[in-house]
């Protein structure tokens, strides 16, 4: 199940995918779908980051990965807390 779930998201359509994850995420307002959109997110960018050859997509892909990461660990800390 998780390689057809990998196979889907690293397909063409992965970024439409991650594209519905963010609606949802508008529309719910619910913490628990925001961390799963943006660690799908995260895994989308740290794939493109891996098959990029540029290096300034590099560093962009690495800045949103951070941002992806910050937002997640916020939402886990106010979840918990």
């Amino acid at each position: 199940m998780i390689e057809k779930f990998k196979k889907m998201l690293f397909s063409e359509n992965g970024m439409r995918i991650v594209n519905v994850l963010f609606f949802l995420s508008l529309c719910l307002r619910s913490r628990i779908v925001v961390i799963c959109t943006f660690s799908i997110w995260t895994a989308f960018l740290l794939y493109s980051r891996k098959r990029t050859e540029s290096g300034m997509m590099k560093i962009f892909y690495l800045l949103l990965i951070i941002l992806a990461l910050v937002v997640v660990a916020a939402n886990l800390y106010s979840f918990i807390h």
